[in-house]
């Protein structure tokens, strides 16, 4: 509809242009050429779904939350597993995979491609998201990636495989909680992930949507 709602309001994560004045033509025509589609499984989500996809049978979103959220994905693709999501949080990932308790925890001891974008305003040029996108997928190997970059998949996420074949899941705020910056509480499927973060780590410039749970975190020391 091109209302401006949550992170597509002018100035907030994905925009700083808003979604009123962005041409929204690539969205709207990418998002139709997905192979599969998710939605969240509550009334209001569903009954917006279906108002635009009224032939499309949605899979439940929280499926792709919970793959991550009981670690599944990384037991079962360990190895050939990669990620995209903004650069500040993947090397924030990078940097908690030093640590071998973390490693431990996730069942996995590296991704094997961090694939990076703007962590703000990834909307607003879409082409220049997607060359970044696209320079990064040419020297990829992962067999699986899961990705969460916001607004933007709407546009990129179909573009990916014809850059390089694999298989791409959209997992949202799932890439948060690899990050340790989840929202455990106002994301119930997350409520029993364990947020790891380290101790003297700069995370002023790591974009935290809601910061609930904070005195479950799991603090590791810093190496650097």
């Amino acid at each position: 509809k091109g209302i401006a709602m949550g992170s597509t309001s002018k100035g907030t994560r994905d925009t700083n242009i808003g979604c009123n004045d962005l041409d929204l033509t690539p969205f709207r025509e990418g998002i139709i050429k997905n192979d599969f589609y998710m939605t969240e499984y509550y009334k209001q989500s569903l009954q917006e779904f279906y108002e635009y996809f009224p032939s499309k049978d949605p899979i439940p979103a929280e499926f792709a939350y919970g793959l991550i959220a009981n670690r599944w994905f990384f037991k079962t693709f360990k190895g050939k597993i990669g990620i995209i999501g903004a650069k500040e949080k993947l090397e924030l990932i990078q940097s908690l995979l030093e640590h071998k308790e973390y490693r431990d925890y996730l069942g996995i001891d590296k991704f094997e491609d961090y694939i990076c974008v703007p962590q703000k305003y990834a909307c607003d040029d879409i082409e220049a998201t997607d060359k970044i996108v696209k320079d990064q997928l040419k020297n990829a190997t992962s067999k699986i990636f899961l990705e969460g970059i916001g607004h933007a998949k709407q546009a990129l996420l179909h573009r990916m495989k014809e850059y390089y074949p694999a298989v791409y899941v959209s997992v949202g705020s799932g890439i948060c909680a690899i990050a340790g910056v989840q929202d455990c509480i106002g994301r119930p499927y997350f409520a029993n992930w364990k947020n790891h973060r380290i101790e003297e780590y700069d995370y002023s410039n790591i974009s935290i949507w809601r910061d609930n749970g904070a005195e479950k975190i799991i603090w590791l020391k810093n190496k650097h």
